[in-house]
């Protein structure tokens, strides 16, 4: 298989679990409500589209490096660990209003476990 097939196929394992989190995310109503004076929307928008769309970069970048010759430095997978680890902690805090101390504890787990690796 050449490689442009390999990566188009990268392409569409990333993209299918997209396109079915963003529609599971805005079924589940998650929503931002404009319950407080400083957000501008007049209605509630969803929120969560943005974890779909990650999730869905990272597991490209994984089979990209599965499926092709090309050697992705683990930095980069590690890196990009950290940044999904730190956007799901961030849909956390949307939902269940994490305190800001728990928060900052959990940011530099994240921070400390990305250095280690």
């Amino acid at each position: 298989m050449g490689e442009p097939i390999r990566i188009l196929l990268a392409f569409v394992l990333a993209a299918a679990p997209a396109v079915l989190l963003c529609r599971v995310m805005m079924s589940l109503r998650i929503m931002d409500a404009p319950t407080e004076a400083r957000k501008i929307q007049r209605h509630a928008v969803p929120t969560s589209g943005g974890i779909a769309v990650m999730i869905s970069a990272y597991l490209a970048t994984v089979a990209i490096t599965e499926f092709t010759d090309w050697n992705l430095d683990s930095v980069i997978l590690v890196t990009g660990a950290g940044a999904l680890s730190a956007m799901l902690l961030g849909f956390a805090d949307d939902i269940l209003n994490v305190r800001a101390t728990y928060r900052l504890v959990l940011v530099l787990a994240i921070t400390l476990g990305m250095a280690v690796f």
